[in-house]
């Protein structure tokens, strides 16, 4: 039977595609309207492949009151609001549903005077406003940077290294061949302490830490490579006696212990399900550690002295460069402590002024957060004292219940209940539980989904539409496997709306033209 080429076609199989995507859509919207599930939106906006400039929204939502949020992404080039009402939540459920506004801090979303965020809580008010943590950490690492002499020395020399053999693949090859001849593996070398997040610039550092011999051997070479010019040798000479100093090997020590530490808190904290009151209970540890490496230095430091008193390391003499300036430790670990403690106990970090006198002001944002942690830690087992007096918490339940826009008599009642015995959590206390599960600690999602679609815009299809890239990653991150996926309600709902399968855009096939020549009575002998 001719079934005709329309299904085959390209424009067919985009049809299909939008269809699919178009339809699961609505049944999760569907079924968020139908329970009035509390919804947060995450946003962030970036720049694809074929240089188009996006926009992702998440919602984290409810799609079911006896069980925990759901992510729910789609990519869109218009505004918040329209994007929300396009997908059937009007300014009505808004008002009633909506929890929190994450972001990080571009000022398009969080600017104090014209941002996104400003004008939402205009809009719809009592809404939680939160900057994206693992932002706010490469903030506060880069402010430690500016505040202490020195250590932008350190951030030139590890450029210089992402220039050498990022820009220069000659380089990286002969840096990888100089590791294997010392029987180690050499990772790509990123930038460090720059707007990427903590956990990238711990890679950089440890790899120039554990691939210090491959360095020197590929410096030394380069350096008596004489099909280079003077000008590089000279260059190689120098990065030598950068790299063998005793400042710089205490450098690369002190940063290792500190940024490590960072890198460790921001992957925690990427953590989907991580709680507010869990997320800050990891922010003081990581503050508490990193002040205490003032009295008790970290393995790393330890090794550089170690080396430093031996001047030897991997077998390569260290030298004296009195050029250099060292880092002066205490001051660093300080301005790290003192900048984490203003950047993270705060809702909104990206409009705070530096602390010159070396303390921590309080704000309104500050008292925000306080205020919300006083709130939701009298639902946290660990945090309720052994004495309890009568009604404690209640008054944080009812300000939570104003807050997220539900009913505190009978949610007061289940609390009670929850005090007296930690294992029973009423039916009304759950709903409370999954809304402030709603409150993103991070955008660490959004993340995920710009590199879905770099993926999905790749090199060789630079070209697809935004719209396009929405369907294909909803599709993606969203839609079941194939062995799960019931196909037949999509199949019939793409032919009750006349879908055909003949496509006028689509070329017939043209039979194949049999050319006649000299040779056709010598191919017929083979």
């Amino acid at each position: 039977m001719d079934i005709g080429v329309g299904l085959q076609s390209r424009y067919s199989a985009v049809e299909i595609i939008d269809h699919i995507s178009k339809e699961m859509k609505s049944k999760i919207i569907r079924q968020i309207l139908k329970v009035s599930g509390k919804l947060s939106v995450i946003i962030d906006e970036s720049t694809s492949l074929g240089a188009t400039s996006t926009l992702i929204v998440y919602l984290k939502c409810e799609v079911n009151k006896e069980l925990p949020p759901y992510f729910l992404s789609e990519t869109v080039l218009e505004q918040l609001l329209n994007c929300l009402n396009k997908h059937g939540f009007h300014d009505d459920y808004l008002k009633e549903n909506l929890v929190a506004f994450s972001s990080a801090s571009a000022s398009v979303m969080l600017g104090k005077n014209s941002g996104a965020a400003k004008k939402l809580v205009t809009k719809y008010t009592n809404i939680v406003l939160w900057h994206c943590m693992n932002h706010r950490l490469e903030l506060a690492l880069s402010d430690a940077v500016d505040e202490v002499s020195g250590v932008n020395n350190f951030q030139i020399f590890m450029g210089k290294l992402y220039t050498l053999y990022n820009n220069l693949p000659k380089n990286q090859r002969q840096l990888t061949e100089c590791a294997a001849q010392l029987d180690q593996q050499v990772k790509k070398i990123g930038i460090v302490l720059s707007t990427r997040w903590v956990a990238s610039s711990f890679r950089t550092v440890s790899v120039v830490w554990h691939s210090f011999a491959s360095l020197y051997n590929h410096f030394s070479a380069s350096k008596d490579d004489k099909s280079r010019s003077p000008t590089e040798r000279a260059m190689y000479s120098g990065l030598i006696r950068r790299l063998l100093s005793s400042p710089f090997l205490m450098e690369l020590a002190i940063m290792y212990d500190i940024v490590a530490e960072i890198a460790l808190l921001s992957e925690s904290l990427q953590n989907r399900n991580r709680t507010f009151v869990y997320a800050d209970k990891l922010i003081r540890r990581c503050i508490i550690f990193i002040d205490n490496l003032k009295e008790k230095p970290g393995t790393k430091c330890l090794d550089a002295r170690v080396v430093i008193k031996e001047c030897n390391c991997c077998g390569i003499t260290l030298i004296e460069n009195i050029t250099i300036s060292a880092i002066n430790p205490q001051q660093l670990l300080t301005s790290v402590t003192n900048n984490l403690k203003r950047r993270l106990f705060t809702t909104i970090s990206s409009n705070e002024p530096k602390s010159t006198s070396g303390c921590v002001h309080t704000n309104s944002k500050q008292e925000e957060y306080d205020t919300m942690f006083k709130e939701l830690k009298v639902l946290e087992r660990d945090q309720r004292p052994s004495e309890k007096p009568p009604g404690f918490g209640e008054n944080e339940i009812e300000r939570l219940c104003q807050r997220i826009k539900l009913t505190a008599s009978k949610i007061k009642n289940g609390y009670r209940d929850y005090l007296e015995d930690s294992s029973r959590v009423s039916k009304e206390l759950n709903l409370l539980f999954n809304c402030i599960k709603l409150i993103p600690c991070s955008s660490v999602e959004c993340e995920r989904g710009f590199s879905q679609m770099n993926v999905i815009i790749s090199a060789t299809r630079n070209r697809i539409t935004i719209p396009r890239v929405s369907f294909l990653m909803y599709v993606k991150l969203h839609g079941p496997t194939l062995r799960e996926w019931n196909a037949e309600p999509y199949v019939t709902s793409w032919l009750w709306k006349y879908r055909s399968v003949d496509d006028t855009r689509t070329p017939e096939a043209q039979p194949k033209q049999i050319f006649k020549n000299d040779k056709d009575n010598i191919f017929d002998k083979f």
